[in-house]
């Protein structure tokens, strides 16, 4: 898959923060607020200790919890409230 395919619009993270409050039963504002602070929007974040895509999952954390794409938005977002 081509980075531009995980870029998302603003639209795109506002449905993304909406699923996720509502699936785990969190404020959408606690989501928001851990995407901006761990990655700041950019699906395509890597920390210097390997922790990639909005929510800075690790790849370990990402297998354990079934995230197979941490760079995808939504299946990030997801796999950081599982």
């Amino acid at each position: 898959m081509t980075a531009a395919a995980h870029l998302p619009m603003e639209k795109n993270i506002q449905e993304i923060v909406q699923e996720a409050s509502e699936r785990y039963n969190v404020d959408p504002l606690l989501v928001r607020s851990v995407i901006r602070v761990e990655s700041n929007f950019n699906p395509l974040a890597v920390s210097p200790n390997g922790a990639q895509g909005l929510m800075q999952l690790m790849p370990s954390t990402a297998n354990r919890f079934g995230v197979d794409d941490a760079f995808g938005p939504l299946e990030s977002a997801l796999g950081a409230f599982n």
